[in-house]
């Protein structure tokens, strides 16, 4: 990976550890401009965010694994302060979960910026996501359960309480695990395909398949990537809890995760069945 060009680099005095400015961290995600292009709030708004982010945590370390673990503490809190939506509101749990999306991009930004991109790295960042991203909904799903009675699905759809609570708690659950199921599906094939031809790693295999997709530059493709962007869903979250609809929230990607994991089991079969014999 080539270093940052910024001329004659700064030491901290203190600590003796590289000083890397915002125009070095930049210069460093060089490389992932055009990906990240698909994900228009990621990449305009989010990773600008991150680029200020990680230059005051590179003050304190250079580890992008602390960093990584910094941002699962925020966002696992962040996931269960959504349980106490009834006493709450959505929002501190919301704000935790827009912090964890920042420190996220940042601890990537470092690992570029120090040049200590490694398969660990990437096992970690996939981890971590699957825990917060991929439980977040059904937090979500229980505290609606707590606050029944102010359910959109009750107050317009007349399903009852009892029916309207069961309704957006299912819903959170299918949505998180429609999300989880899809990634073990795609891991798995990815996995079994390194083992079948030798190649590099199924992260990498994942991330290039996405990037050179036949697809990547229909409408209808980047609308469904950027629907499974966690910016997007928080989001799409704060403007659904802002005007009281969060069960539609809900139940909008517990359809959109369903359907996923349905398609994503019918692509990956037919395609390990040309391909892993």
């Amino acid at each position: 990976m080539s270093q940052p060009q910024s001329g004659a680099w700064k030491a901290d005095k203190a600590s003796g550890r590289r000083v890397f400015s915002v125009a070095d961290i930049k210069g460093a995600h060089s490389q992932k401009k055009d990906f990240d292009r698909q994900f228009p709030l990621s990449y305009f708004v989010v990773r600008q965010l991150s680029f200020y982010l990680s230059h005051l945590l590179l003050k304190i370390t250079h580890s992008p694994s602390r960093v990584a673990y910094w941002g699962l503490l925020i966002g696992v809190v962040g996931c269960l302060l959504l349980v106490f939506i009834p006493e709450l509101t959505p929002w501190p749990g919301l704000g935790l979960l827009v912090a964890y999306v920042l420190f996220d991009a940042a601890d990537g930004n470092i690992a570029r910026v120090t040049d200590n991109v490694t398969s660990y790295g990437r096992f970690l960042d996939a981890l971590i996501g699957d825990i917060v991203e991929g439980s977040y909904f059904f937090w979500i799903g229980l505290g609606l359960y707590r606050e029944s009675h102010d359910l959109l699905l009750i107050r317009y759809l007349d399903t009852g309480e009892a029916s309207g609570a069961f309704l957006v708690a299912v819903a959170g659950a299918v949505s998180s695990f429609g999300r989880l199921y899809s990634h073990i599906m795609r891991g798995y094939y990815f996995y079994y395909s390194r083992q079948h031809t030798q190649i590099q790693a199924f992260e990498d295999n994942v991330a290039q398949a996405e990037e050179d997709s036949k697809y990547r530059k229909s409408w209808w493709y980047l609308i469904y990537l950027n629907l499974g962007s966690i910016d997007l869903q928080l989001l799409f979250f704060g403007v659904c809890a802002g005007v009281g609809i969060l069960d539609v929230f809900l139940i909008f990607y517990a359809v959109y995760y369903f359907v996923q994991s349905v398609l994503f089991m019918v692509f990956y079969v037919y395609k390990a069945q040309r391909t892993l014999y």
